[in-house]
């Protein structure tokens, strides 16, 4: 652990909002930004070499900050350091400032975390399901599944992506599908 590491406000964010999280996930990052940009993988880099992260593998793509050669996608979860920096951080005028310092014994330091969202339910759990599926699920299919219009359909997939599920639309057997990008290998359009 790094009790002297000084973070930035944007570091800090990521830190606190990790330690809310029942499993400790740092990602999806504060306010949507996307982990794979330029800045946010240098950002997320210092914190995993400063032991505020880890890296741990994941099977859903959104919730991925790099995947591997192998195909493999890797997430990144809070460390005992990184819940004690959160805890011991006080941030005023922007600038995080170390108020605390914690001895590493102490990681264990109960500090008050939120549980993860359950996976929605409904006419959207129902459009989940389906886009989750290998063939995904056409349009039509769509609209019959939640007796919705076909803008209505649109709108909730939208929705989705916008939560972290990568969806695609893809054409299988000559047909367009939306589909989870994890089915397809491909990347959300």
């Amino acid at each position: 652990m790094h009790p002297k590491l000084k973070i930035n406000a944007t570091e800090y964010s990521i830190l606190l909002t990790a330690s809310t999280r029942r499993n400790g996930a740092a990602l999806p990052l504060p306010n949507g930004a996307d982990p794979t940009t330029p800045k946010a993988t240098k950002l997320l880099n210092r914190l995993v070499k400063a032991g505020m992260l880890e890296e741990q593998t994941t099977t859903t793509p959104g919730r991925a900050w790099r995947t591997d050669d192998d195909g493999k996608h890797w997430s990144l979860k809070l460390t005992a350091a990184g819940r004690v920096k959160a805890a011991a951080t006080n941030v005023s005028d922007g600038q995080p400032e170390v108020i605390a310092q914690i001895d590493e014994s102490d990681a264990t330091a109960t500090v008050p975390v939120a549980e993860d969202p359950p996976p929605p339910r409904g006419k959207l759990g129902q459009v989940l399901s389906a886009v989750q599926q290998t063939d995904g699920a056409s349009i039509d299919e769509l609209i019959t599944l939640t007796g919705w219009q076909a803008h209505t359909v649109r709108a909730t997939l939208t929705r989705l992506r916008r939560s972290g599920v990568p969806i695609c639309l893809a054409e299988i057997s000559g047909a367009r599908r939306y589909v989870a990008a994890q089915n397809t290998g491909g990347e959300a359009q």
